[in-house]
Formats: structure tokens, C-alpha cells, sequence
């Protein structure tokens, strides 16, 4: 899989560990040897400031997808270019679409929003991009917790853990980026309702049923 560019989910608070910062910043370093290009939220605090400020001195490029409320005080100096949106939610989808994979450092409610979208997108198929989170000090271990108990009670399909990587380290996060090979999902399988329990109507039922003939239209049987 070709990587070119990565956006990356990070805090902008600063009330927090230097272990953070440090690990914000060895990521943003690495991304910029790979010669690819960062794309985060812009703001020039915690561990998105840490993240710019690594690229911009390894001499990488970092482009944003900010707020207009922030950009007056909050913005990084260092950014190569800058998209301003008025929503929260084209914010969301500009640092989506701009990315060939996601690595999530520890953040508060916005990552979490921003993770929890990217898997669902990838749960519905709308992507195969791979998504890291970096565990620096064990932060997302209770995140790991929940994703597992969501699988264990049948709310999510035990398939889709596959497609993140709760992982140490920034390096470890670059190499799973790097050496990642997108597997195609069986979404008839994932969206039937069938969570290896007896088969229930759900609106996942009738979404496998409405890309159905869609497959079959793509492979025809031979005549």
C-alpha cells in the first residue's frame, strides 16, 4: 500500500505528561524521514503542536485542517498550508479524506470522536486505511478494553479488531503503517447481524442485503 500522507489525531492540551509531548514529537519526526507528508488539526499545543513541531524540524511538511475560531490564537506557525472550515464536521472530513492512514496519539473527546469515525467508516467499507493508536503510558489500554467488551457482548464484529494497532511506540506505529496490507472484508459476514449468535434483523441485515446484488453484479456467475 502505498503511503504518501498521514493525518495524525493528537490532544491540544498541555496539561499533561512530558512522556506525551515526547512521544508527539519523535512521531512527527519520523513521519518526516518517511518523506510523508503530516496532516493534523493545526493547533499549536499538546501533542498536535508537539507533532507539527518534530515534522517542521526534520524538515518535513505538515498541512491543516483547523477551525476558523482557532486560527486567530491557536494556530502553529510552522504549517505548510492551512484549510479552514466553519464545522466541526468538514474539519473532520478534510483530515479523513487527506490521509492515506491514521495514527491517533492520546487525546481527549475529539480523538476519540475521530477514531471511533475512521473505524466506522472502515466497518461500512468506505475505507481500508490503517489506524494506529500510539499507548504511550498505556493510554488507550481501557480504549483496547472497551473495543474487546463491545465484541464480547456482540456489538461489534470481532473482525474489525483486526484493523487497529494499539501499539508502544511511534516507531511501531510507523512500521505497522508501512508494512499494512488491506484485507477485504466480508461484509455480509460483519453486517448480517450474525455475531457468531443466533442470526437477528438489524439495520446491518438490510445493508447486507442491498449490497448483495452489487457483488454479484462485480463476479457474475459463468454461463
Amino acid at each position: 500500500m502505498k503511503i504518501s500522507s498521514i493525518t495524525v489525531y493528537a490532544a491540544s492540551s498541555a496539561r499533561i505528561h512530558a512522556d506525551y509531548l515526547e512521544a508527539a514529537e519523535l512521531l512527527g519526526r519520523l513521519i518526516a524521514e518517511k518523506k510523508w507528508r503530516q496532516v493534523n488539526g493545526g493547533g499549536k499545543t499538546g501533542l498536535m503542536g508537539a507533532a507539527t513541531r518534530g515534522a517542521v524540524e526534520a524538515h518535513g511538511v505538515v498541512d491543516a485542517v483547523i477551525l476558523d475560531i482557532f486560527t486567530s490564537a491557536n494556530m502553529h506557525e510552522g504549517l505548510n498550508s492551512v484549510q479552514i472550515e466553519d464545522k466541526m464536521y468538514k474539519r473532520k472530513l478534510g483530515l479523513f479524506e487527506a490521509g492515506d492512514a491514521f495514527i491517533a496519539l492520546p487525546g481527549g473527546l475529539g480523538t476519540f470522536d475521530e477514531v471511533m469515525e475512521v473505524l466506522t467508516l472502515r466497518q461500512l467499507g468506505i475505507h481500508s486505511k490503517p489506524v494506529a493508536l500510539v499507548n504511550t503510558r498505556g493510554y488507550f489500554d481501557r480504549f483496547a478494553e472497551l473495543i474487546r467488551h463491545a465484541i464480547a457482548e456482540g456489538f461489534v464484529h470481532e473482525e474489525m479488531w483486526s484493523d487497529i494497532a494499539v501499539v508502544d511506540t511511534p516507531e511501531k506505529a510507523i512500521e505497522f503503517v508501512e508494512n499494512y496490507a488491506p484485507d477485504e472484508k466480508d461484509k455480509g459476514k460483519i453486517w448480517s447481524g450474525d455475531m457468531s449468535r443466533e442470526k437477528v434483523d438489524s439495520d446491518w441485515t438490510a445493508a447486507a442485503a442491498a449490497a448483495a446484488p452489487k457483488e454479484n453484479e462485480a463476479n457474475p456467475s459463468p454461463i
